[in-house]
């Protein structure tokens, strides 16, 4: 017996609608492209505090440091 799928997955066109409702409201600072990948850096995202500047260096640091533990496990060493 086949299990029915809620929904068909379609492909949007880019700049839809649905994105534009997920975009920041800050002030684009910079703007990168990356092949046909247009990323926006926008002020609105900065942290500001310095208990907000440490929680992104610590995640910052844990996040290169389970690259570096995965790596390890597939027995490359930097």
């Amino acid at each position: 017996m086949a299990v029915p799928l809620p929904a068909l997955h379609t492909h949007t066109l880019r700049g839809d609608a649905a994105m534009k409702n997920q975009l920041p409201e800050g002030n684009v600072v910079k703007t990168v492209w990356i092949g046909e990948s247009k990323i926006e850096f926008c002020d609105d995202f900065v942290a500001r505090t310095p208990e907000a500047i440490a929680q992104v260096e610590r995640d910052f640091h844990l996040a290169g440091w389970k690259i570096v533990m995965k790596l390890r496990e597939q027995g490359i060493y930097i």
